[in-house]
């Protein structure tokens, strides 16, 4: 039942205090202090070299300017100011449930965002060895204020205390620190307000909570605190070496991306101590690091276990954790059907209106309506159409579904609708033969129908012009950095081609516009600066929204296209691909190649697909083409975010194709038009936790 690894503490009034094994890694430790200084032990004194120069180099830099000056700690933001928890009261109650004799306490903090959330994460529990933390931490601190380095005594000392968990290691360290009266000073630098180290009698019996070890284990690691960004490179030092068998807890977290550091700790209660006869207390803390920069802190206390072996219980939960919070990076293969043999060039056009309902006798679209709507220009029919939609001062909460005619309708959505507020959305739907379209209404609203491009069938010719060529999502305006906000009635140009991936011969482009901070209600135009403005809109807000739409638009000769401002406030322009001008070489690749109908590849609330977003990204995998048209829609978020969607292999971006805020309904739609990257991917990334659906209509060859 007794390890010789693995941070567990027994009280000293058993009959034999220190088991053989605990007495050989004593001497061990002491054999080691002995001989650090000396070059025999290789490893060791390089690392007291490499500790050392760190901090020499480090600390001279600072205080030979400012001396060392400790950042201030950061504040937990609660998870009701982030959005809903995805612990939820059943999940958690399944767990403290098989808490055979006691509690489960757990605490999560992303270090990204500040966010935290946790079950019983004030309630107190013996820390055991996850208070070698703290005295690691009371140590770096100490030397800080002093100035001095971490000799070889000391390395000696906190590699076996944090790297074996040796308890000896950790008597010595709080003795030479002048008492664990050191370990509540740093506790009150860091403002951990639930951990006592006062009435201990030693250090494995200090108390603590979860949220006190998840802010513990950030300030040491992550960010500043009282301890210097050389004193965290110490620690992080330690930790990274931490053995294989102590790994287990938080740091059974695995996954690809995915790097633990982890401090765990038991205890065997005497018999009868607190009533429970031998029962174990098993504590494991870590820092869960992503490869694209996010972290969590996670603490997991637990009273009342059977024996040691239920440390798997505790990997079990940490995994589930893991799960829960989507902190894996998942992989997920949605095949498209086969496009049809049909394939198209773009041809942008200056917006035409081919519907209006309030211009009918009986104005709007009754619920479960359907309209046709013949798109043929000249008698000839396109492949496909590139619409905006618009629906007017809707009656009742719904969607709308765009789709060929002579098929089913499929159950898919361009546009969600709620009551009284006009809202609009890009559109990309196959023609049928006939040269008509389908417009499903679920809702009561009047409905607007803008023609602004079409894709021509090229048979089995290469063509020049009109074929797409995606490019990592690249910001070219934010006002809230740029210029300053666009004013009421006010035109802004931005500069869309002839710059980045974007050649001045681009025939058409494809750009995500995004308006935040509206400063009344109303709606933002988008056209080429060489054309006269259209009566049409792109973007409908309310005061104080965010709203993004995507569309196509034909840059002017010095390619900038112009946006108008009716309602004022800021905008941020996107852009995500282009069209081949007349002067490219023919190809057959980047072609429109639509669906039969459009299809729905991701629906989370019915696992279809994925799960919920998280900020760690969801690789979708759609198996064919070089990009594809589609449409985005978020359900039901808790708070205000961001969503961001890139091609996979490629670094994420600061754009965005969506804004979740629970302000403006229960679900919002934005189009996608993009590229796809490594293995026909896409990366899918939010801020907030929240449920999403991808409806795509079309790819490109």
């Amino acid at each position: 039942m007794w390890r010789t690894q693995n941070g567990w503490f027994f009280r000293p009034n058993f009959a034999d205090d220190k088991p053989p094994f605990l007495r050989e890694r004593t001497e061990c430790a002491h054999t080691f202090v002995t001989r650090a200084s000396y070059a025999g032990d290789v490893r060791r004194t390089w690392r007291a070299e490499v500790v050392a120069t760190a901090v020499t180099l480090a600390l001279a830099l600072v205080v030979a300017t400012v001396g060392i000056v400790a950042e201030p700690a950061a504040a937990r933001t609660p998870f009701s100011t982030c959005g809903t928890s995805p612990l939820t009261p059943s999940y958690l109650a399944e767990w403290n449930g098989r808490a055979d004799a006691g509690d489960v306490g757990i605490s999560v903090s992303d270090v990204t965002t500040g966010c935290t959330f946790g079950s019983h994460d004030d309630q107190t529990f013996l820390s055991a060895s996850v208070a070698k933390l703290q005295i690691m931490g009371a140590v770096l601190l100490t030397l800080q204020d002093s100035s001095d380095q971490v000799s070889s005594y000391l390395d000696g000392l906190l590699t076996e205390m944090i790297e074996y968990s040796d308890n000896a290691a950790a008597t010595e360290l709080v003795s030479w620190l002048g008492g664990l009266g050191q370990l509540q000073v740093l506790g009150e630098r860091l403002d951990l307000v639930d951990t006592n180290n006062i009435w201990a009698a030693d250090w494995g019996s200090t108390l603590t909570t979860p949220a006190d070890q998840t802010k513990l284990m950030t300030e040491l690691l992550v960010r500043g605190g009282p301890l210097t960004a050389p004193s965290r490179l110490i620690a992080r030092s330690y930790l990274g070496g931490v053995a294989s068998d102590q790994r287990w807890g938080v740091g059974a977290i695995q996954g690809a991306g995915l790097h633990a550091l982890v401090k765990n700790g038991w205890w065997l209660n005497e018999p009868g101590g607190n009533g429970i006869a031998f029962a174990w207390r098993l504590n494991s803390v870590g820092l869960i690091e992503a490869d694209d920069g996010r972290a969590w802190s996670i603490a997991i206390l637990g009273n009342g276990w059977k024996d040691e072996s239920d440390e798997h219980f505790i990997d079990e939960l940490a995994q589930h954790i893991a799960d829960v919070l989507r902190l894996k990076r998942t992989t997920t293969t949605v095949p498209l059907p086969a496009p049809t043999t049909v394939r198209g060039a773009l041809q942008h056009l200056d917006p035409i209106r081919l519907l209006d309902t309030r211009d009918l006798p009986k104005s709007g679209i009754a619920s479960g309506g359907i309209v046709a709507i013949d798109v043929r220009r000249g008698g000839v029919v396109p492949v496909a159409v590139a619409l905006n939609l618009t629906a007017v001062n809707p009656k009742d909460a719904g969607f709308l579904t765009v789709y060929p005619s002579q098929v089913s309708r499929p159950e898919t959505s361009n546009l969600n609708i709620v009551p009284g507020r006009t809202v609009a959305n890009f559109a990309v739907t196959p023609v049928g033969s006939d040269g008509t379209i389908r417009v499903y209404t679920y809702g009561r609203t009047d409905l607007i129908v803008d023609l602004v491009g079409q894709w021509l069938s090229t048979g089995d010719t290469p063509v020049a012009a009109g074929r797409f060529r995606p490019v990592a999502p690249t910001r070219v305006l934010d006002t809230r950095s740029q210029l300053g906000a666009v004013r009421a009635g006010a035109t802004r140009s931005v500069k869309v081609a002839g710059q980045g991936e974007v050649p001045l011969s681009a025939s058409a482009v494809a750009v995500s516009v995004t308006v935040t901070a509206a400063t009344a209600d109303g709606f933002w135009t988008v056209w080429g600066s060489n054309t006269p403005q259209p009566t049409t809109s792109n973007v409908n807000v309310r005061q104080g929204d965010t709203i993004a739409n995507t569309t196509i638009v034909t840059p002017g000769s010095d390619g900038n296209v112009q946006i108008y401002s009716q309602s004022g406030g800021q905008v941020i322009v996107d852009v995500v691909g282009w069209y081949t001008g007349s002067d490219a070489a023919p190809g057959v690749d980047g072609l429109l190649a639509p669906l039969a109908a459009p299809v729905r590849l991701v629906d989370s609330r019915s696992a279809i697909g994925s799960d919920r977003l998280s900020l760690l990204p969801t690789v979708l995998q759609i198996g064919t083409g070089t990009g594809f048209v589609g449409n985005f829609t978020w359900i039901a978020p808790g708070s205000v975010g961001f969503v961001t969607v890139w091609p996979s292999g490629r670094s994420q971006p600061i754009t965005s194709v969506a804004n979740p805020d629970p302000r403006i309904g229960s679900a919002f739609a934005n189009a996608l038009v993009m590229g796809v990257g490594d293995q026909f991917g896409i990366n899918v990334s939010s801020s907030i936790p929240v449920d999403w659906l991808i409806d795509v209509s079309a790819v490109f060859t």
